[in-house]
Parts: structure tokens; C-alpha cells; sequence
């Protein structure tokens, strides 16, 4: 087990996998953690932590990844970012900050290593029916359900559904698809909706 708060998460992972697989030609970041306050209340420790795991964890990825994709004549870039990325989220400040830097690191790759035949792109998923919405459901005090209603399908998309994206964004299929932030949200990033029972 490695923990992705660690400093040296890139090399152990990235070193791992590419002597397991005879190199690597994609990387997913697709941990997260959060935790609940404002700038006024979330001590150092906690937004470190929060930063550490969702941003620095990727960073770390991918310098370790960059260099090999480039001497295999590319590869696939994909991080796992948020709605809260995109739009204010209530009570969530580190989380969303977090969120919010790795759409912008997923540009700022996409430029920086495009012409190497490395791609950079992220998700940014609102609702999915995993333990971590349970979770947020109950420290956010937002019933599962009426998230389900604020989203304009009704719907709230199961894991597989970012799974088969990721897998088209790996895929030869997606070879002009690069810097881009994908939204899977059933449509609440687009603007107002009022929720529907």
C-alpha cells in the first residue's frame, strides 16, 4: 500500500507499474479525499492533506510518467477532477481548490507535452454513486435523493460510466482529444436547474 500523500507516491507507483508492465502508456489519478470548513476553518494540516492527495499526488504522477510515454512516442494523461472544480461548492473550500488545479494542470500538460504524443486530459464528475457521495450525503447533510433531483437527467451516473471514458480517452479513438476537462454530470455544470422531486 502506498499512501499518495507521500512525496515519493510518483516514483514508487510509476517505477512499479512500468517494470510490471514493460512501460506505461496510461496514467489515471483517481484518488481523492475531502473534508469539510471554509478558508476560516480548515487548519493547514487538513487542506495540506486534502492538496497532497488530490493535487500533488497527480503532479508527482505524471513527472514520473511524462518522461517515459515520451520515449515510447506517447501516451494518455487522465486525472479525475470535480464539478467543484467548476462551480461553488458550500463548506468545501480545500476540495474544490484541489479540484479546481487539476483542470488547469491538465491544460497546462496538454501544451507543455502534446507534441511529445502526450495527451492530458481530465473528468470532472459531479454526483456518482459511490461511498464517497454517501459520505459527503451525510457530512454535507444533503440527502442522496435530492442530489439525484438537482441533476436535470434524474440520474446519477454509476462508476462504470467514467470507466468507459477514461477508456475512450486512453483509446486511439480520442487522438485529437487533448487539455480538455470532460463533464459528467448529467448536465448540472451547464447552469441553474431547479430540482425536480
Amino acid at each position: 500500500m502506498i499512501d499518495l500523500a507521500d512525496a515519493r507516491c510518483g516514483e514508487m507507483i510509476v517505477g512499479q507499474a512500468s517494470k510490471l508492465f514493460g512501460g506505461l502508456d496510461v496514467l489515471i489519478h483517481n484518488a481523492a479525499i475531502g473534508t469539510s470548513g471554509t478558508v476560516e476553518t480548515v487548519p493547514d494540516v487538513d487542506f495540506e492533506r486534502v492538496l497532497d492527495v488530490n493535487l500533488m499526488a497527480g503532479i508527482r504522477l505524471a513527472r514520473e510518467a511524462v518522461p517515459i510515454m515520451r520515449e515510447r512516442g506517447g501516451g494518455a494523461i487522465l486525472f479525475t477532477a470535480a464539478l467543484a472544480g467548476h462551480r461553488y461548492v458550500p463548506n468545501a473550500v480545500a476540495y474544490a481548490v484541489s479540484k479546481a488545479a487539476l483542470i488547469h494542470l491538465t491544460r497546462c500538460m496538454a501544451i507543455d507535452h502534446g507534441r511529445d504524443g502526450i495527451r492530458t486530459n481530465c473528468v470532472t464528475p459531479g454526483p456518482i454513486n459511490t461511498p464517497m457521495l454517501h459520505e459527503a450525503s451525510a457530512v454535507y447533510g444533503i440527502p442522496v435523493e435530492a442530489m439525484r433531483a438537482g441533476m436535470p437527467t434524474g440520474h446519477i451516473p454509476e462508476p462504470d460510466e467514467i470507466a468507459a471514458t477514461y477508456a475512450f480517452l486512453a483509446s486511439p479513438a480520442a487522438r485529437s482529444i487533448n487539455g480538455q476537462a470532460i463533464g459528467i454530470d448529467g448536465g448540472m455544470s451547464v447552469g441553474f436547474f431547479s430540482p425536480k422531486p
